[in-house]
């Protein structure tokens, strides 16, 4: 029986001396990564940068815009061959409607790659 053990992983190391770093994990199925990652938007001050292949979820979608409109600097990169996808072309549509600068990465193959960088200070990443 195969066992798909994580459809996505989430790392949180927040920038603090080596010593006293925090790194958290979440997997789904199972947990709510979705609403980790969100409420991480939520906490940021000052900025957030998104580079990422696919970009569906309605809830970080909001969570971004939400957070330009507190002030908070957003940007967002995208794979070329993502964006042109219905699901992704909705999110860069709703990002561009909150004044969210999107580039799109045609200089890659493939930028396969989900990174968000908050307050220059907290990293998520994953798959």
């Amino acid at each position: 029986m195969r066992r798909r053990v994580a459809a996505a992983l989430l790392l949180l190391a927040l920038a603090t001396p080596a010593d006293a770093a925090e790194i958290r994990t979440c997997f789904t199925p199972g947990e709510d990564c979705t609403s980790v990652i969100v409420s991480e938007i939520g906490a940021t001050k000052t900025e957030v940068l998104v580079q990422a292949y696919s970009f569906t979820s309605p809830e970080i979608v909001k969570a971004l815009a939400d957070a330009k409109q507190r002030g908070v600097d957003v940007w967002v990169i995208i794979d070329r061959t993502a964006a042109g996808q219905r699901k992704e072309a909705t999110a860069i549509e709703t990002l561009k409607i909150a004044k969210v600068p999107v580039l799109i990465d045609s200089a890659h193959a493939i930028a396969h790659n989900k990174v968000m960088v908050l307050d220059g200070q907290r990293i998520i990443t994953g798959s």
